[in-house]
């Protein structure tokens, strides 16, 4: 089975939309065994999405990457490189679901 890595690079989205996001994702995965998402924050002064994403502090497949400063999309993706150990690794806008697990696994066959 492959393993699959998504970034996300966040600004100044809402808490409430990252969950969404997050959960989309969860379900999306459901099928696969080796998945890490990587969440990149470029807007730390957005204490609520902040505050949000230290609620994944624990969590195994959510790493949370918080910048020194916003380059923007590009470098905050490529933040993500140095972390990548997955077969396959997508590059996501926060504002797109998944609409189903089998789009992953059309994507990756």
């Amino acid at each position: 089975m492959s393993s699959v890595s998504i970034s996300i690079v966040l600004y100044n989205n809402t808490a409430k939309t990252v969950n969404s996001l997050v959960k989309n994702v969860e379900k999306s995965t459901k099928n696969l065994v080796d998945v890490q998402l990587f969440l990149v924050n470029n807007s730390p002064e957005n204490e609520d999405l902040t505050a949000y994403l230290q609620t994944f502090k624990s969590t195994d497949w959510i790493k949370i990457i918080v910048p020194e400063t916003n380059g923007g999309f590009g470098a905050g993706n490529n933040l993500v490189l140095p972390y990548l150990q997955s077969d396959y690794h997508i590059v996501m806008n926060p504002d797109i679901m998944i609409s189903s697990e089998h789009e992953l696994d059309k994507m990756i066959n």
